[in-house]
């Protein structure tokens, strides 16, 4: 009975990833019917007949046909066969037992998808001779976006940008609403436009953020609103790229744009700025933070390390990226952890900070914590646990928050709601991303998927204590986080 219950809602699940893809197909799928036999591509490319001969116009061709295919073959939403999937089940099965880990295995196929999937990539091959190359990549996007897939994407390479990077905050710091969203704001700038940095974006050329993100939603592969606004500042195609604002209608070919900002005191004022070739290289201009105030940031070259805070009896674990280090092991680090806690006789407050966290695989480190904190004494000599999320953790680092949340006693989540969905399709590694033959534009095509939670309403990791990240914070290098944790510990002694 529970098996055929948990089928059930596997399948309204996966009409709820799929449904905003298709509603919209029926009309104009029979009105244009006859166009997809122009294009004929039905899954299998040794039946295909290209159109074009070889030119530019092949070469995309062929790049769209190979993009299509490992979709068709890989994505749990295309293909008619079971997937691996992880559960919380196996998530704690493995964390107990590395050695054995063997996933469930579900169906996601939408039969519906497939068609508009395959319909859409048939009028893109069409239109090709019309479209510019990054129209084609926003084609792409768009296609892959329907999916609502964090995981699966296209880039946009060689695209002009606005001359800064950008980090997200909060207007507010202290509140319990779900439905306020973090906005951008630019943390560092070429020196020229030194002012722009620590303020929010308003607009561009006279287009008003929000209204920008209305055209990018629908283009840019999420599937939660804070996972969105992450993407922005990820390097990914963004609000930032030339090629993206021309394709969405905010600027044309115009080299210089007006950007209208909000700084920290509240005053709005318009700079032009031109689009720049890169900033990977550039000498930029930032904002100096205290490190000793703002310790979460003092050590940004290393994937993991912690702090022992004696006067808070505290343990401080900083997770950045899971992903080993060459030189220095998450054995290693948990093995310094494990003594400090041990030389302490306990600690009263144990941190992991996952902010800012995208992810990543699995670190021996923290998979030891977790057996060793299943064993009541253990769990004892933590004190209080807090795991710190916030609109950057996602993929591995929502698994890692949700395990420890859902099966070691007494964890609290404290932070704001992470970027990474709960329930998520996501990459078989190694071999992603891969590269498209002709223009080498990098993809990756989700194979499996991560299925914690049946019954969620949202698919969004919720902290238990929501204290949001705002610029004024970050400004005058206040970390309202750790400051909340010692705050409540103390209210509890008292």
């Amino acid at each position: 009975m529970m098996v055929a219950i948990k089928r059930i809602i596997i399948v309204l699940l996966c009409s709820v990833f799929a449904f905003a893809s298709f509603v919209a197909c029926g009309d104009a799928y029979e009105a244009e019917q006859e166009v997809i036999f122009r294009a004929n591509f039905e899954g299998n490319v040794s039946d295909y007949e290209f159109l074009f001969e070889a030119s530019r116009d092949r070469e995309w061709e062929e790049d769209v046909i190979f993009l299509a295919s490992h979709f068709l073959y890989s994505h749990p939403l295309l293909i008619d066969e079971p997937v691996a999937t992880s559960t919380l089940d196996t998530l704690l099965e493995s964390a107990i037992n590395p050695i054995i880990h063997i996933p469930e295995l579900h169906l996601f196929y939408n039969s519906q998808l497939r068609t508009e999937f395959l319909y859409s990539i048939n009028e893109l091959i069409i239109r090709i001779p019309e479209l510019e190359d990054h129209e084609i990549i926003m084609n792409l996007s768009g296609i892959i976006t329907k999916l609502y897939d964090d995981h699966s994407f296209i880039s946009m390479p060689h695209s002009r940008q606005l001359p800064f990077t950008i980090a997200l905050h909060y207007d507010e710091q202290f509140t319990g609403d779900t439905t306020v969203y973090p906005w951008p704001h630019i943390r560092a700038a070429y020196s020229e436009f030194s002012s722009l940095i620590n303020t929010r974006i308003l607009s561009i050329n006279d287009v008003e953020i929000d209204e920008i993100f209305d055209r990018l939603r629908p283009l840019i592969p999420h599937s939660t609103e804070v996972g969105f606004r992450s993407i922005q500042t990820m390097g990914g195609i963004s609000f930032l790229q030339n090629d993206a604002l021309r394709y969405i209608g905010v600027v044309g070919y115009e080299d210089i744009v007006p950007i209208t900002v909000k700084n920290v005191d509240g005053s709005i004022f318009t700079v032009e700025v031109p689009f720049v070739d890169t900033v990977e290289h550039a000498a930029m201009q930032q904002h100096e933070i205290d490190t000793e105030r703002l310790f979460s940031l003092s050590r940004p070259d290393e994937n993991y390390w912690f702090k022992h805070l004696p006067e808070e009896n505290m343990i401080f674990v900083r997770i950045s990226l899971f992903w080993e280090m060459v030189d220095f092991s998450s054995m290693q680090l948990w093995h310094q952890v494990s003594n400090t806690i041990t030389q302490q006789s306990g600690i009263d407050t144990f941190v992991i900070d996952l902010r800012g966290n995208p992810g990543g695989d699995i670190l021996n480190g923290t998979a030891e914590l977790f057996r060793w904190a299943q064993i009541s004494d253990n769990r004892k000599l933590l004190g209080d646990i807090y795991i710190i999320i916030d609109h950057h953790s996602a993929s591995r680092s929502v698994n890692e928050a949700y395990l420890f949340r859902n099966t070691v006693e007494d964890v609290i989540l404290i932070g704001s709601p992470a970027a990474g969905p709960i329930n998520v399709f996501a990459l078989a590694s190694p071999g992603w991303p891969a590269s498209l033959p002709n223009s080498g534009i990098r993809f990756a095509a989700s194979s499996r998927a991560v299925l914690l939670d049946l019954y969620t309403e949202t698919n969004v990791l919720y902290p238990d204590i929501f204290v949001y990240s705002t610029l004024s914070d970050f400004v005058n290098n206040h970390d309202a986080v750790i400051e909340t944790i010692t705050e409540r510990r103390t209210v509890t002694e008292d």
